[in-house]
């Protein structure tokens, strides 16, 4: 919303209202809440009436709202003043040197929502939406306190000429601000950990999950939330299947990408749906306890009770792609024969790790020092009973030689040779 100059109000503002129907109304305030603010939730502008030196007004009737209402218990004299404020008040944004008051109170507000922050966490846990929106409001506060306490020298020694508004956090002179930007616009999240490659998302319906979200929170809804929240977990899971191409044969690729094409349409089909059944009643928090009707309550229930259950299964697409390519070779692979022969000179080289590693506990009576021995796997093994023998080397158990393998010896390995020469 702007004012009379067309310039828009921002939380931190100063501004001066004049030619309202009643005197009280008329004076200086500062913008305590605006339209996009964390915390409100309202369409007008929350105003807190100061003094001229600054201070902040200690009056009974020091909060004002702007567009103004009048609240009278006279009907006619409510009609008449509000018809009169619509076209006769006026609301300017004023350029004042001492904002230090309004900073201490922004301040003031966040410190206070440390209490709230510790209570809501031990009582939800970090992760809680709660909490973060709580957060999120204390950050805004001090942001805000911070803006007034960093253009507060620039206030004091501009020349009175300059017309220029006391503005709140980080506002700019009229000629240079941009064009306001709707609350829709600045709160629109976007989603994080975004891979190189990502699949075609699937289509999450913003109107359900909002009103599933007031139907079980009192906070406003972020536009966007949900998509953006259903594009972080593909593209999570995206990221896994790059790493796990990396690590497999390029065989396994296109079942990687089918699984993963499998999770990201799933899953935004169940958000749909979970969100719709959030939204077929409210909760009982929202509606409350009169005539709430638990019939329709319990049958909701039951249905997100099998939404989880379904949820778990999607998941476990998850464990299916961190799995692809590390169990038995497919004998089919093309690239079988080079699996083989890795694996097998894998088990060689570990049957020469253990012997070394044998030969100098028995030497020296530690494994402090052995080569090719990291640090790590040092501990490991030493700890008691983890290898632990009769002849006290603690990883004698590796000292029992391996069966002599030899490339055409591998289990499988024929087949694996004559499924490549019948393709040759």
């Amino acid at each position: 919303m702007n004012d009379k100059n067309n310039r828009p109000m921002k939380t931190g503002d100063v501004v001066e209202i004049t030619g309202a129907y009643f005197k009280n109304d008329n004076g200086l305030y500062f913008v305590e809440h605006t339209t996009g603010d964390p915390n409100w939730s309202g369409h007008d502008h929350c105003l807190r009436r100061i003094k001229r030196n600054g201070e902040l007004s200690t009056a009974k009737d020091n909060i004002c709202f702007w567009p103004i209402s009048a609240f009278v218990n006279s009907r006619d004299k409510r009609a008449a003043s509000n018809d009169w404020n619509r076209e006769h008040a006026e609301i300017e944004i004023k350029r004042f040197p001492n904002t230090a008051h309004i900073a201490k109170f922004f301040a003031d507000e966040a410190a206070s929502l440390d209490a709230t922050i510790k209570r809501y966490t031990w009582d939800f846990g970090e992760d809680c939406q709660t909490v973060k929106d709580t957060k999120e409001t204390q950050a805004f506060y001090r942001s805000v306190a911070d803006g007034l306490r960093t253009e507060q020298p620039t206030a004091a020694t501009e020349q009175p000429e300059q017309q220029t508004p006391a503005t709140g956090a980080g506002a700019e002179a009229p000629a240079e601000q941009p064009e306001a930007i709707s609350a829709e616009q600045e709160e629109q999240p976007t989603p994080v950990n975004r891979p190189e490659t990502v699949p075609p998302y699937g289509s999450i319906d913003e109107e359900t999950a909002r009103n599933a979200h007031y139907c079980v929170h009192m906070s406003d809804y972020k536009p966007g939330s949900a998509t953006a929240s259903y594009r972080n977990s593909v593209n999570k899971a995206a990221q896994m299947v790059e790493q796990q191409k990396a690590r497999v044969s390029a065989f396994y690729h296109d079942k990687l990408d089918a699984l993963l094409n499998s999770y990201a349409r799933r899953l935004a089909q169940w958000t749909n749906d979970y969100n719709r059944n959030q939204a077929s009643y409210p909760s009982q928090f929202i509606a409350g306890a009169g005539n709430f009707n638990m019939h329709k309550h319990n049958r909701q229930m039951s249905r997100e009770d099998s939404l989880w259950e379904e949820y778990r299964q999607i998941e476990a697409i998850l464990d299916k792609i961190r799995s692809v390519g590390t169990g038995p070779v497919d004998l089919a692979d093309p690239h079988a024969r080079e699996m083989l022969t890795e694996r097998l000179n894998s088990q060689r080289q570990m049957l020469e790790d253990a012997k070394t590693a044998n030969a100098y506990y028995r030497k020296h009576k530690t494994l402090e020092g052995c080569p090719g021995l990291s640090e790590k796997n040092r501990a490991w093994l030493t700890r008691p009973g983890v290898f632990a023998s009769g002849d006290g080397s603690p990883i004698s158990l590796y000292g029992s030689p391996f069966p002599r393998l030899r490339a055409g010896q591998y289990p499988g390995q024929d087949r694996a040779d004559r499924t490549a020469a019948c393709r040759a």
